[in-house]
């Protein structure tokens, strides 16, 4: 038995009989493929455990699987694609989104990864986070008709449901739609929520809101506005290689003689898209920055 099996097996002590299944999966594929898997083991677990996806151990067996997928290696891949089809088949649900997310990542059978994402986020008993994050990814679908029909108030509707439930990268994306920089969605502007989603999203790790937030303050576009504090959030994304802040800055520092506030800023420059944001999310995420 390898070492990554022992230290599965000892977090598994008092598992259910079907989280002790998800194990026997592991080791009868690691088993067929010869694979030695004792020196990934340490790195491969850490890194999963890190992603706080560790409440039940399936879950590690589904990370072990997509972190082995993601390897380069052709003996790597052929382990993770067997293993995660081995624990989607018995039913587990992050091995279902994670499947939906390798499919996307290749741009393959795109329409089954939007069912795969819309099932995961329909079943009755699935984790808050992973529910959050298949509904990111719907929405991101439904935004951009990927693997289905263009929809953009469905989208909303399931950037506002991941943002409830807590998902950084949803809240972005709601704050694009609220700004505005979705141009055919034809809801109600709202560029205070925007801007206090795209602070809560920031403080989570989602880097691209600094400028959208930096925008909505340095023009003066919303109640709390601060010019300052606003271009001092577009030259820490400036300092991070962000194109977009870039010209923001430019244009806002320049400004527009006898123009508004909201003159300065010319079309396109207003911040990111939420695009961005959710193709990092079938990666991973960027550390945390603070929102003062």
């Amino acid at each position: 038995m390898d070492g990554l099996t022992e230290r599965l097996l000892a977090m598994a002590r008092g598992a259910s009989h079907e989280q002790q299944d998800y194990l026997e999966v592991i080791e009868r594929v690691l088993d067929q493929r010869q694979v030695d898997f004792d020196a990934l083991a340490a790195e491969a677990l850490d890194h999963f455990l890190e992603s706080g996806l560790d409440r039940d151990i399936g879950l590690v067996g589904v990370a072990t699987a997509f972190w082995l997928q993601n390897q380069d290696s052709e003996r790597a891949a052929m382990n993770g694609a067997e293993l995660l089809a081995s624990l989607a088949a018995m039913g587990l649900p992050s091995a279902l989104y994670n499947i939906a997310v390798l499919q996307i990542r290749q741009g393959e059978n795109l329409t089954e990864a939007t069912q795969l994402v819309r099932e995961v986020s329909r079943l009755p008993d699935v984790e808050q986070d992973l529910r959050a994050l298949a509904l990111a990814v719907l929405g991101d679908s439904l935004a951009d008709g990927r693997g289905c029909r263009r929809d953009l108030d469905r989208a909303y509707a399931c950037f506002e449901e991941a943002a409830r439930l807590g998902n950084p990268d949803a809240m972005f994306a709601l704050g694009v739609f609220l700004q505005g920089k979705e141009e055919q969605w034809r809801g109600v502007r709202d560029l205070d929520r925007a801007a206090d989603l795209y602070c809560r999203a920031m403080s989570l790790g989602v880097h691209l809101a600094r400028t959208n937030l930096g925008c909505l303050h340095a023009a003066g576009l919303i109640r709390a506005a601060d010019r300052e504090h606003g271009l001092s959030l577009l030259r820490q994304s400036v300092a991070e290689g962000d194109m977009v802040a870039r010209d923001a800055l430019r244009a806002l520092e320049q400004g527009v003689p006898g123009g508004s506030p909201s003159d300065r800023l010319p079309g396109g420059d207003d911040g990111n898209t939420g695009k961005e944001a959710l193709r990092k999310r079938t990666g991973t995420s960027a550390s945390g920055s603070s929102c003062a």
